[in-house]
């Protein structure tokens, strides 16, 4: 079993072309903030990225179904992510839950929201410079594991599953990316730089916009 994630940096630019389906760009539309908006448009346009290159699809070929905010597709499974300035994109053949989480210190009262009591006493007797990272990685494996069995959000209590996690770094700031999967499964990253991703866009735009249009 492998799962492959594909991580960029989020583009400058504002979303202007239409994607398919027609539900998600006019969800894309409706996000009040800028900042999500262009997550939202660019992080759909990495996710078509990596349907090309794994599957060999285009989102035109394809059937999408939006069930409780999470979306799906008819030949394989996918998962969404993008945080502070980085993009990720999970595809597998099995159901896959996958985050992306700036390596940040939280507040003591978000840390002790999150981690458990037994967490909670290993993270006070760590040095500083560790705990970001450990908070961080525990943040990113409960989010995965609730987006692989069909959740959209965060809660505290991990459920069955398997998890791996990589550390990243990305225009020099760090992240943990982080996959969630039903059994015991590799994980294949590609980072995907932001000249290429550009370039990908582009001819994206120029070869499928035609064909996008007339399904919409």
């Amino acid at each position: 079993m492998a799962a492959y994630v594909y991580l960029a940096p989020l583009p400058d630019s504002e979303p202007t072309t239409p994607v398919y389906p027609q539900a998600r760009w006019q969800q894309i539309l409706g996000c009040n903030s800028e900042r999500v908006r262009k997550e939202k448009y660019h992080v759909w346009r990495l996710l078509a990225y990596a349907l090309q290159a794994r599957y060999g699809k285009k989102l035109t070929d394809l059937q999408f179904t939006c069930k409780n905010g999470k979306w799906e597709c008819d030949i394989c499974h996918f998962s969404l992510s993008h945080s502070h300035g980085v993009l990720c994109v999970a595809v597998a053949d099995f159901p896959i839950g996958a985050d992306v989480e700036k390596i940040t210190m939280p507040s003591d009262s978000l840390a002790v929201k999150i981690l458990s009591d037994e967490e909670l006493q290993r993270y006070h007797g760590m040095p500083k410079l560790e705990k970001a990272e450990y908070f961080t990685r525990i943040w990113t494996r409960r989010e995965s594991l609730f987006k692989q069995v069909g959740g959209m959000g965060f809660f505290t209590t991990e459920t069955k599953g398997y998890t791996k996690e990589e550390r990243i770094e990305i225009n020099g700031e760090k992240y943990v990316v982080c996959i969630a999967t039903p059994a015991p499964a590799s994980m294949q990253v590609e980072k995907v730089l932001i000249n290429p991703m550009e370039e990908f866009t582009d001819e994206f735009t120029k070869e499928e916009q035609q064909e996008t249009e007339e399904k919409l």
